[in-house]
């Protein structure tokens, strides 16, 4: 029987290095957002700078350094998804609205104030803050419930008012002050409300004064604008309205109220960023004249401040603009075209991802608007765009989900709702229907969907050809072009992957898990073995809906589903053996007494390896770090415990070289440094980051380019052993403490690698200040 102590004091290391790791992940300075500011949604300007929001970031470029600074939720905002920004220049602060109704002011030196309240509140229904009006240190905040007024500077809500017809809630949509009343725009029409003493929170003292006002309100220069959903008009009296132009048509309307007072209308789609119509008004000698024709795609907000006019566009980011309409100036703080993420690939020295369809999935209808973002790819540094206006064989392609590396040849593959494209290569190419095996989804031709790539041994080009009459395609090395229909019915192939033996297998929505292998002749069907076919019928899977597939380094397919995760230990041996490591099986963990499978019941959306064969798993309930074997979980990532945008992820990626873990989501794309990469057979340019170490810096110390899975000593200049452990991969990760958890003094420590037979070689070094 095992040593009763030995076994505590291995539970308690065990413990202390997933706290370690937990703490790690929580550490805001180890991840990255890697937001697209070519959207804009809307801005303000002060005497200092000109802000920026798009949907998971904010932009700051001063106005007199030129200087560019962004901020999220990594680097001290508290949430996403910004909804509303204004400028409060009592406290001089922004004030920043989130969707989910949190609220941050942050200074123009970056500091942060959280105000939670009505994120916290009680109240029912939806707490949307849809606009924010500032005077003096105050801020009133037009809600889906009411008005709420908030003291900037005890950072406190001094009064909520809610003016809803018989004392109930209303839609407020917008707010405007004068020094004796108060004007609220809401579902119920334009309200007003005296300032003379009057009990503001009785409802009664808010009288609707026009039922046909819900749009908007701005005074400017001593008079006042308001609109309905298809009329402008001038505020004359509180009973008299002065039409001044017909709205309709448009989806979008704003006035903007800076030097100059402007009316902005735009016809789109926000899913895709297509715009119909858009114009922009300027008030000039008591009428709206039309200006700035073409300098904005999809204007949102616009200010004036001196001889500059700045505009939020929502495809083409911050604008500046000179009053003659010259010297047009776009800021773009961010790298990525795409603010969407759904797939990530990992390529030879990068990762791609892709923005997928409108839903950021593969069910999309005719007649929902096609998404023209590209794809991008990023180098541990630089992200470098592909899209429709840089790569003329992209010019035809819309709603591109899987994009892969070739492994042998120069050349990338992305696949489309309109064929496969063929980039970066000596002739690049597009395919579809007209010049391929790849066909239309049945009863649906206006799609061609090519929803994964993989390639086999030789090279051979692999895609799944979803809802066709040729589930499965193939280009052979010769150009050649081969469809396959492992089913005999057309399959809703949504991932494949190609396991050792170059066996095929794929992934349906309903119709479970299928593997195929073409044999060695692809014209002929001499040698094919019969395609098999797993379901929860005759299988240890428990959803018949499969989301994800990867083969791990030891050679085992892992499948995300519908309702947890199975294994298959030898998939390469699928056709030549019954054994049951040919068989899906599920993984028990055991937690003290209570066993369940591995993840049971969850929607196992994404499956990714790194390079210590350990496993990240993406759901719908975050992301979570498993051991090789799954029976162990490392590490737990959700909104809550970290800076991950979103808990919904779509598909996880690991950058090879330097282990960094990139999550795509429902609310954009992030990464994480993470502790393992891709090991190599001899030490390979080995780096050390951050190096040097700042005196202040508490983050993780990462050594990449090792051998795989390296034993690895930090020595101090004395030749004293500062810290040893075993890389997972080729990285070692270190805290930068001793091992008796005290800190490192100034000078250069070394990094020493000690092979198998115990020789040891210094392969870096690196200097704390």
């Amino acid at each position: 029987m095992p040593d009763k102590m030995l076994l505590v004091r291995i539970f308690f290391m065990h413990l202390l290095f997933c706290t370690s790791t937990l703490l790690w992940g929580q550490q805001y300075n180890t991840w990255r957002y890697h937001n697209s500011y070519e959207t804009s949604t809307a801005l303000e300007v002060t005497d200092m700078a000109v802000w920026s929001a798009s949907l998971t970031g904010l932009l700051r470029y001063d106005r007199a350094s030129g200087e560019i600074q962004t901020y999220d939720k990594t680097n001290g905002l508290s949430d996403v998804q910004i909804r509303q920004i204004a400028w409060n220049a009592e406290i001089g602060s922004l004030i920043i609205t989130y969707e989910n109704s949190n609220i941050d002011l942050i200074s123009d030196f970056g500091t942060v104030t959280n105000i939670p309240d009505i994120l916290n509140s009680t109240v029912t229904g939806s707490k949307l803050i849809n606009t924010i009006y500032t005077e003096g240190s105050m801020a009133f905040l037009s809600c889906d419930f009411g008005i709420v007024a908030v003291d900037l500077i005890n950072l406190e809500i001094e009064a909520t008012y809610i003016i809803g017809n018989g004392g109930q809630s209303v839609i407020c949509h917008d707010f405007s002050k004068t020094e004796d009343t108060l004007y609220a725009v809401t579902n119920e029409g334009l309200k007003v409300a005296f300032n003379d003493g009057s009990n503001l929170l009785d409802f009664q003292s808010w009288n609707t004064i026009n039922p046909s006002i819900t749009g908007g309100i701005e005074h400017w220069e001593g008079a006042c604008f308001v609109h309905s959903l298809d009329t402008l008009y001038k505020l004359e009296s509180l009973d008299s309205l002065a039409a001044l132009m017909p709205l309709s048509g448009y989806q979008t309307v704003q006035l903007a109220a800076s030097d100059s007072l402007y009316l902005i209308q735009t016809e789109g789609d926000f899913i895709s960023g297509i715009v119909d119509s858009s114009k922009i008004f300027v008030w000039s000698e008591d009428s709206f004249e039309s200006r700035f024709s073409g300098v904005s795609a999809y204007p949102l907000d616009m200010e004036r401040a001196q001889e500059k006019v700045y505009i939020s566009d929502y495809r083409g980011g911050l604008r500046e603009i000179f009053q003659d309409n010259t010297q047009i100036r776009r800021f773009v703080g961010g790298q990525r075209y795409s603010s969407k993420a759904f797939r990530i690939e990992p390529g030879l020295d990068n990762v791609w991802v892709s923005s997928g369809s409108t839903d950021f999935g593969l069910g999309k209808s005719p007649g929902d608007p096609y998404i023209y973002d590209g794809v991008s790819a990023y180098d541990g540094s630089f992200w470098t765009n592909y899209v429709n206006f840089n790569v003329d064989v992209l010019n035809p392609t819309f709603d591109i989900v899987p994009v892969r590396e070739h492994p042998n040849r120069d050349e990338v593959w992305a696949g489309s709702f309109y064929g496969a494209s063929r980039f970066l290569h000596t002739a690049d190419e597009h395919f579809d229907s007209s010049n391929s095996a790849i066909l239309s989804k049945e009863n649906d031709p206006s799609f061609q969907i090519v929803s994964d790539i993989d390639f086999d041994k030789s090279g051979r080009v692999w895609m799944t050809n979803l809802g066709s009459q040729n589930p499965l395609v193939v280009i052979d090395n010769d150009g050649t072009w081969y469809g396959f229909d492992p089913a005999n019915a057309p399959l809703f192939v949504t991932r494949m992957v190609i396991d050792n033996a170059d066996n095929v297998w794929m992934a349906t929505t309903n119709d479970g898990l299928w593997v195929y292998n073409k044999g060695n002749i692809l014209s002929s069907a001499s040698d094919d073995p019969q395609a098999l076919h797993f379901t929860a019928a005759n299988s240890e899977l428990q959803s018949n809906t499969i989301n994800d597939l990867v083969i791990d380094r030891n050679g085992a397919l892992w499948v995300g589903t519908g309702q947890g995760v199975v294994v298959i230990d030898c998939p390469s041996s699928v056709f030549s053996s019954s054994f049951s490591c040919t068989q899906p099986r599920r993984i028990i963990v055991t937690l003290g007494d209570y066993s369940e499978y591995l993840f049971n019941t969850e929607v196992v959306q994404a499956i990714a390896v790194d390079g210590g064969n350990r496993k990240w798993v993406g759901t719908t309930n975050g992301a979570t770090l498993i051991s090789s074997s799954g029976e162990e979980q490392i590490l737990q990532l959700t909104t809550e415990n970290s800076p991950l945008p979103s808990n919904t992820i779509f598909d996880i990626g690991i950058l090879g070289r330097t282990g960094d873990v990139f999550f795509a989501t429902d609310l954009g794309l992030a990464s994480f440094i993470g502790d393992a990469s891709e090991g190599a057979d001899k030490h390979n340019d080995v780096q050390v980051y951050p190096n040097p170490i700042e005196p202040d810096y508490m983050g993780p110390i990462s050594v990449i380019g090792l051998v795989s899975d390296a034993y690895v000593k930090v020595m101090d200049s004395r030749g004293r052993l500062v810290y040893q452990a075993q890389a997972l991969g080729g990285k070692f990760v270190w805290d930068g403490l001793r091992q008796d958890n005290t800190a490192i003094h100034s000078g250069v420590y070394y990094i020493i690698s000690v092979s198998p037979n115990g020789q040891e070689s210094i392969v870096a070094t690196v200097a704390k200040k």
